[in-house]
C-alpha cells in the first residue's frame, strides 16, 4: 500500500497525534450513556478546546437532555482516573441529607444538630440546625486555612475534633466557606443512620446511578480511626460519575423512575438561601444554597457543585444542560470560560 494513500497507517497515526496535540481527545459515547443527536448541537472550536486545556483542565464533558454533546480528556488515562472531589463532596453530602430526610431517617432541615450529636447540647451550640450546617452558617470558630489541613493530614479523630469547636457568632448570622460544617453534617447523617456516609452513598446514590461496576465505585476516605467519613472532601470519582451527579440534580433528584432525593429538597438546595450582596459583579456565583452554589449566566439561573483545582459541575435547567470541568488547576476565569464553552455547544430545547 502506498505511503501517500489517505488512509495509510502512517497518515492515520499522524492525524491522531495532531488531534491529541491540538484539541485534546474526544471520546465516543459508551453504551451506558447515549450520545445526543449530532444534528441538533454545535461543536467546540479548536480555540475553545485549546483554551480549556491551557486553563488546566483534565476533563470536559457536556450533556444536554441526558445525552452526551461533547467529551474531551487532556492527559493520558484521564477518562479512567478517579479524581479527588474536594468540595464537590460537600454537595454529595447535602444530597445524602436530602435522601435521609426523604426516607424519614432525619426529621428535617430545622432539626437541631444536637439531636444527633448530644455533645452539642450542653451549650449555645444547641441552637445549630441542620439547615445552618448545610448552608455553611453554623457560626462555629472553624478556620478553613487552619483546620482543614489538620483534618486532611490524617492526624485527628474527626468526632473529638469537631465536637471541640465553640461558637464564634450566632448560628445563621454569618456565611463563610466552612468544610467543618459539612464534616459535622456528615457526622449527623452517620449518627442518624447508624452507618458510614460512604455506605449510605453506595446504597442511595452509587448503585442506582450505576456507579458500582468493578473497579469503578467511588471511594470516600475515612478519618484516622476509620469511624467517620470525611464528608467535605476526599471522595474519588471518575469524570462520568460527576456528570451523573449533575444529571441527578437536573432531574430534580429522580433517576430511572425512582426518587433518590426529594424534589422539594433539590429545589431548595439549588436556590440561593444566602445571597452574596455586592459581590455578584466580581464573581460568577451570586449565592449559596444547601451544599450547592447559585449563579446566573446570560440571564439563565443555574446551580453548581464546586471543588478544588477548578472542579465544577454546572447545571442549567432552562437548557437541560450539565457541564463538567475537572482539572489540576483553574481560577474563576477558567470556570467562567468552561461554562461559556459548554453553553455554546448546547441548543435551546425544542418545545
Amino acid at each position: 500500500m502506498s505511503e501517500t494513500k489517505l488512509f495509510s497507517r502512517g497518515r492515520l497515526l499522524w492525524w491522531a497525534a495532531l488531534c491529541l496535540l491540538l484539541c485534546g481527545r474526544p471520546v465516543a459515547a459508551q453504551e451506558d450513556w447515549p450520545p445526543a443527536s449530532a444534528v441538533r448541537f454545535g461543536t467546540l472550536g479548536a480555540e475553545q478546546i485549546r483554551r480549556i486545556e491551557a486553563d488546566g483542565a483534565t476533563a470536559f464533558l457536556v450533556l444536554q437532555e441526558g445525552g452526551l454533546v461533547a467529551e474531551f480528556y487532556f492527559g493520558r488515562g484521564a477518562q479512567f482516573r478517579a479524581e479527588p472531589a474536594q468540595g464537590i463532596a460537600s454537595s454529595v453530602t447535602a444530597l445524602l441529607l436530602g435522601s435521609a430526610i426523604g426516607e424519614g431517617r432525619i426529621g428535617g432541615l430545622e432539626d437541631r444538630a444536637a439531636r444527633y450529636l448530644p455533645a452539642l447540647a450542653a451549650d449555645a451550640r444547641d441552637r445549630i440546625t441542620l439547615r445552618h450546617l448545610a448552608e455553611n452558617g453554623s457560626g462555629l470558630a472553624w478556620l478553613e486555612a487552619r483546620d482543614l489541613p489538620r483534618v486532611l493530614n490524617g492526624g485527628v479523630n474527626m468526632k473529638r475534633y469537631m465536637e471541640g469547636f465553640r461558637l464564634d457568632v450566632e448560628p445563621g448570622s454569618r456565611w463563610r466557606a466552612a468544610s467543618g460544617d459539612i464534616f459535622l453534617l456528615g457526622m449527623v447523617i452517620e449518627s442518624a443512620l447508624g452507618k458510614s456516609l460512604a455506605a449510605y452513598a453506595s446504597s442511595r446514590l452509587w448503585q442506582p446511578l450505576g456507579l458500582t461496576a468493578a473497579g469503578r465505585t467511588p471511594a470516600w476516605t475515612m478519618d484516622v480511626e476509620g469511624r467517620n467519613t470525611l464528608a467535605a472532601c476526599c471522595l474519588h470519582m471518575r469524570p462520568r460519575d460527576f456528570a451523573r451527579l449533575g444529571q441527578l440534580v437536573l432531574q430534580q433528584g429522580r433517576w430511572n423512575g425512582k426518587q433518590l432525593v426529594p424534589q422539594r429538597f433539590i429545589e431548595e438546595a439549588s436556590s440561593a438561601q444566602v445571597r452574596f450582596d455586592g459581590v455578584s459583579g466580581a464573581t460568577l456565583f451570586d449565592g449559596y444554597g444547601l451544599g450547592l452554589w447559585h449563579f446566573t449566566y446570560a440571564g439563565l439561573p443555574g446551580t453548581a457543585m464546586l471543588g478544588e483545582q477548578g472542579q465544577a459541575v454546572f447545571v442549567v435547567p432552562a437548557l437541560s444542560l450539565v457541564i463538567v470541568r475537572l482539572g489540576v488547576r483553574g481560577d474563576a476565569a477558567a470556570l467562567a470560560f468552561a461554562l461559556q464553552a459548554g453553553v455554546s455547544v448546547a441548543a435551546t430545547p425544542q418545545k
